[in-house]
């Protein structure tokens, strides 16, 4: 007998889209830096605003039991706000809404809170997991330098872990750039130019930045190249301030009338 038979044909269809093993290339999506004051010596904060396009936190890899993998945050270019000393482990206390979310070692109970390293470089450890495409706003406390460092220092960003993103510039780091001291106007006059006679002298001046009182550190206002006056060395000669600089300076100060050199004790910021 004939036997027939069927052929079976069978069609394969390519399922459009990504594929299941797909991942995506973790990057940063915004980012920017600004601060609350330019002046030496003073507390700064400075607020870093960030968005990548995934979700930035510790990983559990494997099983619920196994340990997860940390995800810290690194700053670098803030090397002129660091402590004097290179100190790893100096404390930076954060804030801002997703302050809570860091803390300064992946252990540590203790949020908000990050930590210095010996480079310079600021460290963020991820306590919990920031959502992707939403810009997080985080905030340090930082002491500005009594003195410029360097000029023009660029603040980048990076992650380490288990989301690795790389480095970026911040858009806005020169505003890291600290106001330099000087003077904006410095005028003196006199009241009498009569030999003999008393000679009241009127010192008029502006600063780039407020004086700061301090006990510990004692600032002073000094004027110098008063020479040729005969009145005598004195501790407490007397100062007439105006009204404002009556909080700021004190009405006594310590002339030398061989140097020609008075120094006012700043008491109080301005």
């Amino acid at each position: 007998p004939q036997m027939s038979h069927e052929a079976v044909q069978r069609s394969h269809h390519a399922v459009q889209g990504l594929s299941p093993l797909h991942v995506m290339q973790a990057a940063w999506t915004s980012g920017a830096v600004s601060q609350s004051s330019p002046f030496p010596g003073v507390e700064n904060v400075i607020s870093v605003t960030f968005s990548a396009n995934v979700p930035l936190g510790p990983a559990q890899v494997g099983s619920d039991k196994s340990p997860q993998v940390a995800c810290w945050l690194e700053l670098t270019g803030l090397q002129q706000h660091a402590p004097q000393s290179p100190n790893s482990g100096a404390r930076i206390v954060l804030e801002g809404a997703c302050a809570q979310s860091f803390s300064a070692a992946a252990d540590s109970d203790t949020r908000g809170e990050a930590v210095w390293e010996s480079n310079g470089s600021v460290l963020a450890y991820f306590r919990a997991t920031l959502p992707p495409n939403i810009q997080h706003t985080l905030g340090l406390h930082l002491q500005n330098p009594r003195e410029i460092q360097a000029d023009g220092m660029r603040v980048a960003i990076e992650t380490h872990g288990s989301v690795r993103v790389m480095s970026m510039l911040l858009q806005g780091a020169a505003l890291q750039e600290v106001t330099g001291p000087r003077f904006h106007v410095a005028k003196i006059r006199s009241s009498s130019s009569y030999p003999g006679t008393t000679n009241e002298l009127t010192v008029t001046w502006s600063t780039t930045v407020p004086l700061q009182g301090n006990t510990q550190t004692r600032e002073r206002l000094i004027l110098s190249g008063l020479t040729g006056s005969l009145t005598p060395d004195t501790d407490d000669l007397t100062i007439l301030p105006d009204p404002a600089c009556a909080l700021v300076l004190a009405t006594t100060g310590t002339w030398r009338a061989a140097s020609g050199i008075l120094e006012l004790l700043v008491v109080a910021p301005s």
